[in-house]
């Protein structure tokens, strides 16, 4: 009698057994299938395979996801949505559904105190936290679904304002997501405040929640020149909380995406031959690092560029590009996990395809990538399945490296019900 795998191998072809691992949830899913067989460990090792699995999407995934598109123009943020599977652009939901002539007239996010450089700094069921890094201090910061239109502004932090202390761009990175235990939706956010700026600003609680400078230094890890504060923002609670631990703000590239109950971070390439990754548990509040070694056989001349996370796999771009008025050539290279899985290379792209000196934006479907020239600042795609760039139906113009590019799910979610 013929064993039940052998059994079932007459039953199902190659071509069965890859189209169904393609739809295996998570990358994280396959090291757990390598076990299985050798042709399976061989199979889910394969970059071909990997690519195919990580850029996979059904027909119904392009008529329902959004690609929200935010640019730079004149030194004001501009939002757009566009349909995931062709680019083509929707400003409404009801003009989406009935497949009309679309009009073209960006979103416009509504900002309590006229600030117009608005970033995506995470997103969850629908809802975008975005936060304004137009000052000397902490952020502000708003919650905001496209769907209904409504924005919600987040209560300014008690702990995050410091007389003769300023907060500057890198020195603060915030966080956003949705928590199932507690069915509640959290920002977190780490600043590093330096000495300087105005010394006439607030020195006490003057009744509008701001504590005194002396009573925040108790709690703040403190030294020479600068203050560290990690604290975490309930919408179920309306409140900030300070936090245990954190790390110190620097060049980390943010991954707007809580993905698996976790938000990350990736910090920049360290001397010795290492990045690493910061990522914050939404659901029990804790930061864990993880060191990470860069890609092997990568040239040392390489840095990376972009982050994004797909099916919980980071892809990174990586560029050789050291100013913006030379060809430089990339890299995409996917990390299937962080238990030492390692990378995986996707593809690369010639320097002699990029004469126009472009910033590599992010990873579109069938791992096509996002990029921006320098000439015209223009958002053109790369399409490594016929290795050129290709014509899509966006154009669209933003100022130098100011691009974000979000997945997006629509959701009818009201943000003057969530408490």
């Amino acid at each position: 009698m013929s064993t039940q795998s052998n059994s079932s191998s007459r039953y199902l072809t190659h071509e069965l057994v890859i189209q169904i691992l393609l739809r295996l949830p998570t990358a994280s899913s396959l090291a757990r299938f390598r076990c299985v067989s050798r042709s399976w460990r061989s199979l889910l090792s394969d970059p071909e395979f990997i690519r195919n699995f990580l850029f996979h999407h059904s027909s119904k995934d392009g008529t329902r996801l959004r690609i929200m598109i935010k640019r730079l123009c004149y030194d004001r943020s501009v939002y757009s949505l566009h349909r995931f599977d062709t680019l083509r652009h929707i400003s409404t939901a009801a003009a989406a559904e009935e497949e009309e002539e679309l009009p073209t007239a960006p979103y416009k996010v509504r900002w309590p105190n006229g600030s117009s450089q608005l970033d995506i700094v995470g997103h969850a069921n629908g809802i975008f936290c975005i936060a304004d890094g137009n000052s000397d201090g902490a952020s502000d910061i708003i919650l905001w679904n496209p769907e209904t239109s409504e924005t919600r502004v987040v209560p300014v932090s008690p702990f995050a304002h410091m007389s003769g202390f300023v907060v500057w761009g890198q020195q603060e990175q915030i966080g956003f997501g949705f928590d199932p235990e507690s069915n509640d939706y959290k920002v977190v956010r780490t600043l590093q405040f330096t000495q300087g700026g105005n010394d006439n600003d607030d020195d006490d609680d003057d009744g509008d929640g701001n504590y005194s400078q002396d009573e925040e230094e108790e709690e703040v890890e403190e030294d020479e020149s600068s203050l560290e504060l990690s604290e975490v923002f309930s919408l179920r609670h309306g409140s900030w909380r300070k936090l245990q631990g954190g790390f110190t703000p620097g060049l980390l590239y943010s991954i707007p995406e809580c993905h698996e109950g976790r938000y990350y971070w990736w910090w920049d390439e360290g001397p010795d031959g290492c990045s690493t990754f910061v990522s914050f548990d939404i659901r029990s509040e804790v930061f864990e690092t993880v060191e990470v070694a860069n890609p092997v056989g990568m040239s040392s001349d390489f840095s990376i560029r972009s982050v994004s996370l797909v099916k919980g796999s980071v892809v990174a771009v990586f560029s050789d590009m050291e100013t913006v008025d030379e060809p430089n050539s990339l890299e995409v290279w996917a990390l299937l996990n962080f238990a030492g899985e390692g990378w995986i290379k996707l593809y690369s792209i010639a320097s002699t395809l990029l004469m126009n000196c472009v910033h590599p934006v992010g990873i579109w479907r069938n791992g096509r990538c996002f990029l921006q020239r320098y000439e015209d600042g223009e958002l053109i795609v790369f399409d490594p399945e016929i290795g050129s760039i290709v014509t899509t139906d966006v154009q669209l113009q933003g100022e130098w490296q100011f691009f974000q590019i979000v997945p997006y799910a629509p959701s009818r979610i009201s943000l003057s019900e969530l408490a």
